[in-house]
């Protein structure tokens, strides 16, 4: 058909080929490749022979594309699918430490200390005890009300 080999009943013998691999190695068809659409690479039956890769890192390599990697947005570090191969980090620790990053810290939000994803540096703490301690406040505490000692 141009494009691929194909299983037909009833083509002209001097079309037929005893393969498949036969057929796509005559013709230089391929039964899928990994190729570039200008964003990510991706499988493709019937891809012209110039455009194809054996592998997607092949492809990716070829490109400076990646099928994913961790990226930072500004705030946060995140997976992201088509990114630049140089917005890329092969871990998120690896992304937030060289962006100054956070996966997730305690921050004081004016009563309480709580976990938060992607807070500015300058307002983590490693621990709610840290936050609290720095703030003068408490997450609470055990207290006896007349009969038993409850939070």
């Amino acid at each position: 058909n141009g494009a691929i080999c194909e299983w037909i009943v009833g083509a002209m013998q001097s079309q037929c080929y005893t393969s498949k691999a036969q057929c796509e190695q005559s013709n230089w068809a391929s039964g899928g490749c990994y190729t570039y659409n200008g964003a990510i690479c991706e499988w493709v039956e019937g891809a012209m022979p110039s455009q194809c890769y054996t592998s997607r890192a092949q492809c990716e390599q070829s490109h400076g594309v990646s099928s994913g990697c961790y990226t930072y947005n500004g705030a946060i570090c995140e997976w992201i699918v088509g990114a630049m191969q140089s917005q890329c980090y092969t871990s998120k620790a690896q992304c937030e430490q060289s962006n100054w990053a956070s996966g997730g810290c305690y921050t004081y939000n004016g009563a309480i200390c709580e976990w938060v994803e992607g807070a500015m540096p300058s307002q983590c703490y490693t621990s709610r005890a840290q936050c609290e301690q720095s703030h003068g406040v408490s997450s609470g505490c055990y207290t006896y009300n007349g009969a038993i000692c409850e939070w």
